[in-house]
């Protein structure tokens, strides 16, 4: 079942890097901030937790949507954890951070 794990990580990256490959880049002035990888192409994070699942962390970078998912290692059955529209979190200027905070130290910085 461990093979299937493994299996299913190398079946993830290799979709990745076909869709970078067969997609061609944007000119540089179109691209995006936070464009890691070509339009229409999704990042893939994977790590293995203290349980012995595998979790798999997808972005499609066109909708600011993640996916979480867990891939048990002994049955190799895949469950949706999370999605989520990061497209309001992206737009906070500060989260559960400690001082100074942003608009602290820009105040400090005399920057209106």
């Amino acid at each position: 079942m461990r093979n299937a794990v493994l299996g299913f990580g190398l079946v993830v990256s290799l979709v990745i890097a076909v869709a970078w490959l067969e997609t061609p880049p944007a000119p540089a002035h179109a691209q995006a901030p936070y464009a890691a990888s070509p339009s229409g192409s999704l990042i893939s994070h994977s790590t293995n937790t203290a349980l012995g699942m595998q979790q798999v962390v997808l972005i499609d970078p066109q909708t600011r949507v993640m996916g979480v998912y867990h891939v048990d290692g002994t049955t190799g059955k895949i469950s949706l954890k999370s999605v989520r529209n990061l497209h309001w979190d992206l737009l906070l200027e500060a989260h559960n951070s400690t001082n100074p905070s942003p608009s602290e130290i820009k105040a400090s910085l005399g920057r209106p």
